[in-house]
């Protein structure tokens, strides 16, 4: 059959590269896969059979079909009189200096670069699983982390040696990706070094937890990158893979939401669950667990309706709150990410007020001297959100949604704050502790558990081109105050308040949240 497109130009090849994909996702949602004819498709817009098979090798290998279309692939290829398949020469043109650029056709020079570098990074990770930590000695734990250090500093140069063939954010992510094991190595090191004086630089544990939640996720954002240079050779022969482990998961097609909302408690996840629309389990994914109770539903708006996927952490606390907010970005990509829950009000508030979170504080970051010095640490929040849920404020409306009965009666009001965040519960403000906190920021107005975990999220994953925008904002159940010494009434009062409000407070922060994107997201839904 005589094509109908130009298979010499590289832009014609992509166009109708997507056509195809998007016949065949077409077919797929009418019947199954197996019933489904790829060469007939083809042939309709004017593909051959070769290209056919080359088009949906190409399209596995960018992990926009999954594994089982590589089979019917291979099944179609011992079918063709051609063999063994040869690429045609649509699939390895000549690329432009423009399209070299731009990392949409790799030379055997750069393919020989990369794969050298991921055995570089194999080596670390097999490295890191069978090294013995030797844990009886301050002194020979610093040794260690010294030692484990050398092969980052060896790694780094490599790159910067080989930057000439690779990519510029490429390069830019591997020097992130090796750089986060040095100093992982680097903050651990320093620990045991300074037995005397264990913060001479600031760094704190929450620094190396950090760097090494960057080492474990970034192996796989590297693996798609070589996923990429190999499909974009189009060649079958260098697509086997070169890895030794398992493939990365693949953010299967439609596995995106406009807004990720997460939770910590049931009756946080539950509020909001209660307030969106068309809700439904998550659906599942190959080698990536549901580890966080991800439900998808729809919040309707003017423009139609955005996606929204609604997830729970479980556990309280920066790191728990991280580790899921990466979680989101990496395999929802949502534009925004709401925290969405409880916090104790300490000033200008009331019970079942919320708040909207203007600046975080990380009110553990700091100096122990004789007494507590707290160090600048703060996560701004989204400037379009918050300007954008300032206003949505003034209207009573989004009370409508709230459904939920205080214990006695109130009239929830709405108002933007500063927030303090850390991994302490906190039920005395005048503690010695958190006085230095007031002291350091006195426009402090609510306490959290979680904001600062993902406001560190955020920023990575900013740094990493993400656009996400972040908001937090949270409903009050109890007022902390002073306790006196010797009253065990007095010592119980703050948990006894936050059981009798955490629900209502739970639905004020889920109603307003709810509310605020039907009627005031600065960007429309995404399908629009």
């Amino acid at each position: 059959m005589a094509m109908d497109f130009d298979h010499t130009s590289l832009n014609q090849v992509r166009a109708k590269q997507l056509e195809f994909l998007d016949a065949l996702e077409s077919e797929v949602k009418k019947r199954p896969e197996a019933s489904i004819d790829p060469v007939a498709i083809g042939q309709r817009i004017g593909l051959d059979s070769i290209l056919t098979v080359e088009f949906i090798y190409y399209w596995v290998g960018m992990g926009r079909l999954d594994k089982e279309w590589a089979k019917i692939a291979k099944k179609l290829q011992e079918q063709l009189t051609h063999s063994p398949l040869k690429p045609p020469r649509a699939m390895v043109p000549t690329p432009t200096p423009s399209e070299r650029r731009l990392g949409k056709v790799y030379s055997e020079e750069q393919r020989k670069v990369y794969t050298e570098l991921w055995q570089d990074i194999l080596a670390l990770v097999e490295r890191r699983n069978t090294a013995q930590t030797p844990f009886d000695d301050r002194r020979r734990r610093a040794v260690f982390h010294e030692t484990e250090m050398q092969p980052g500093f060896e790694s780094i140069a490599k790159i910067d040696r080989l930057a000439p063939y690779l990519e510029e954010e490429h390069y830019l992510l591997l020097r992130d990706y090796f750089n986060a094991y040095l100093n992982y190595h680097l903050l651990r090191r320093e620990k045991y070094l300074n037995e005397k004086e264990p913060n001479p630089s600031g760094w704190t544990e929450q620094d190396a937890i950090l760097y090494q939640r960057v080492f474990s996720s970034g192996r796989l954002e590297i693996e798609r990158i070589f996923r990429d240079v190999l499909a974009a050779q189009g060649e079958q022969e260098n697509r086997k893979s070169v890895y030794t482990e398992p493939e990365a998961p693949r953010i299967p097609l439609g596995s995106y939401a406009d807004v990720a909302i997460l939770t910590v408690l049931p009756e946080e996840y539950q509020a909001v669950c209660s307030k969106i629309t068309d809700s439904d389990v998550a659906p599942q994914r190959p080698r990536h667990p549901n580890l966080y109770a991800w439900r998808v539903g729809k919040v309707a708006c003017k423009d139609g309706a955005y996606s929204v996927a609604v997830g729970m952490t479980g556990r309280a606390g920066t790191t728990k709150s991280a580790m899921a907010t990466l979680d989101a970005v990496q395999f929802w990509q949502p534009r925004y990410i709401f925290f969405v829950g409880i916090a104790g009000g300490l000033k200008d508030l009331a019970k079942g007020d919320v708040i909207i979170a203007d600046v975080i504080y990380d009110y553990e970051y700091g100096k122990i001297e004789k007494k507590f010095i707290p160090r600048d640490r703060k996560y701004d929040t989204d400037l379009g959100l918050l300007n954008g849920a300032v206003s949505h404020s003034i209207s009573s409306d989004w009370r409508k949604l709230i459904r939920a009965k205080p214990p006695i009666k109130c009239t929830a009001k709405v108002m933007p704050g500063e927030i303090a965040s850390g991994d302490k519960v906190v039920d005395d403000p005048t503690n010695e502790f958190f006085d230095e906190v007031l002291k350091k920021w006195p426009k402090i107005r609510a306490v959290e558990m979680e904001g600062a975990g993902v406001g560190d999220a955020i920023a990575h994953a900013q740094a990493r081109g993400n656009t996400v925008g972040f908001m937090m904002i949270r409903g009050v159940p109890d007022l902390p105050r002073p306790c006196q010494p010797e009253s065990v009434q007095d010592k119980a009062r703050g948990t006894q308040e936050r059981d009798a409000w955490k629900n209502y407070a739970a639905h004020t922060a889920a109603a307003f949240t709810v509310s605020f994107i039907a009627g005031a997201l600065p960007l429309p839904p995404a399908n629009q």
